[in-house]
């Protein structure tokens, strides 16, 4: 059995999924099937649980039950748009900072930046052209081969250490 998939689908974060219809016709031209996840908890369980080829954020998805873990977090920025937290998470997980887009309605400065920070493209939402070509330059490259295997740990050499010193030149002042 083969360790490596590619992934086939898209997620699109958005708790109004009913106007996103056309995003997922146009993954659709790609051969991707879009899940939708509409709130932060759902966002990062579907993150966990898969591989997808995109992650589409909107800035302020719900986070219901998650206000105490984005309470933790040192910046407001994050508490304030939870859609950042997820974008934080797949990144996290191992995804290119060109895989997650970040859109939402507002065009936030401080939002703006912390995305700027993390390299994630921003596009403000009614910028459906901005969106697809964004989508169309990473879809239109080949897709990472992701193991979904882990790395087995790191076990600690059973051979002890060399006590021997260092020799004099190695150390020497010069």
């Amino acid at each position: 059995m083969s360790n490596e998939t590619i992934s086939r689908s898209a997620l699109v974060i958005d708790d109004e999924p009913e106007y996103l219809q056309w995003l997922a016709e146009y993954f659709e031209t790609f051969g991707l099937r879009t899940q939708f996840a509409t709130s932060l908890p759902d966002a990062l369980r579907a993150i966990d649980s898969d591989h997808y080829r995109v992650v589409l954020v909107d800035l302020e998805v719900p986070a219901p039950g998650a206000s105490a873990q984005l309470a933790k977090a040192r910046d407001p920025v994050i508490t304030k748009f939870p859609g950042i937290a997820a974008a934080i998470h797949a990144l996290n997980k191992g995804y290119k900072a060109s895989e997650v887009i970040v859109y939402s309605v507002h065009d936030d400065d401080a939002a703006g930046s912390e995305l700027r920070k993390m390299d994630v493209p921003y596009v403000l939402k009614g910028r459906a052209e901005v969106l697809k070509g964004i989508l169309r330059n990473l879809l239109n490259r080949p897709p990472r081969v992701r193991t979904t295997r882990k790395a087995p740990p790191v076990r600690p050499s059973k051979k002890p250490l060399s006590r021997r010193p260092l020799p004099r030149a190695s150390y020497r002042k010069k």
